[in-house]
């Protein structure tokens, strides 16, 4: 169970937004990531393919093969709640992002970031399903990627917040605390994003990088948008977890 963080232990709680400060009931959000399509242009080019709109857009035919899709295991597992919610109008239920995969046609399923980055690197791969920190992940020299993001059902994107979070009890809740505010400091949340490609929640850090060309894409400086992102519901979510396993079992690993 989270607790109510200390602003003494963590004055940098003051530059974030107060959808940031607690979404969902948890701790400060650390990032900003949205899920989206990261995908080559060029390849899109060649193959004539439009660029992404929406999420239908991994179902053409051309790019059979040349899909990737997180497994249901992966740790981004929050991409389908947004899926699911923009198809459903709820985040839990599986059908919406099942109904996408199996419209797409042989998709690399990927379980861990370094198989995916090897098979896009090499070409095989033109378009992730993914977070909009894979940007800069996937970068390599010669390739021009972008990144789409597919509106959720409200019309916002599909960002959503990570956060850090204390636990009420812990031996070490003031070492917790402490750690949290780190990385919710500027200088922190600044090199996160040009070094990793995770949004930053600090608004001096978004002042910072959002002039970035390169980074333009990945932060969301409005905040009136920063407060209407997609919030994940990780109760419900957890909860529905052995269910969505079942159902992937069933539907995708056949």
């Amino acid at each position: 169970m989270s607790t109510e963080p200390n602003p003494v232990l963590t004055p940098n709680l003051a530059k974030l937004p107060p959808a940031g400060q607690r979404p969902g009931g948890l701790g400060p959000a650390v990032f900003v990531s949205a899920a989206g399509i990261v995908y080559d242009s060029d390849k899109f080019a060649q193959s004539g393919l439009p660029e992404p709109a929406d999420w239908e857009a991994l179902t053409d035919p051309k790019l059979a093969g040349h899909a990737a899709v997180p497994d249901i295991t992966f740790v981004y597992r929050a991409l389908y709640a947004a899926i699911n919610y923009l198809k459903t109008g709820d985040q839990t239920n599986l059908d919406g992002s099942l109904a996408l995969i199996k419209a797409i046609k042989d998709p690399m399923i990927y379980t861990d970031f370094p198989t995916l980055q090897t098979r896009f690197n090499g070409g095989e791969i033109w378009a992730v399903l993914g977070s909009s920190g894979y940007l800069l992940r996937l970068q390599q020299t010669g390739k021009n990627l972008k990144f789409a993001l597919p509106k959720t059902r409200d019309g916002n994107t599909g960002s959503g917040f990570a956060a850090l979070t204390p636990i009420k009890g812990s031996s070490k809740l003031e070492l917790a605390q402490t750690y949290i505010n780190i990385a919710i400091a500027t200088d922190v949340q600044t090199k996160m994003v040009r070094e990793v490609g995770f949004g930053p929640t600090n608004f001096e850090a978004i002042k910072a990088t959002a002039a970035d060309r390169k980074l333009a894409s990945l932060i969301i400086s409005d905040p009136v948008q920063l407060e209407a992102v997609f919030k994940t519901n990780w109760t419900d979510l957890n909860k529905a977890l052995p269910e969505w396993i079942e159902k992937w079992n069933r539907t995708v690993r056949r």
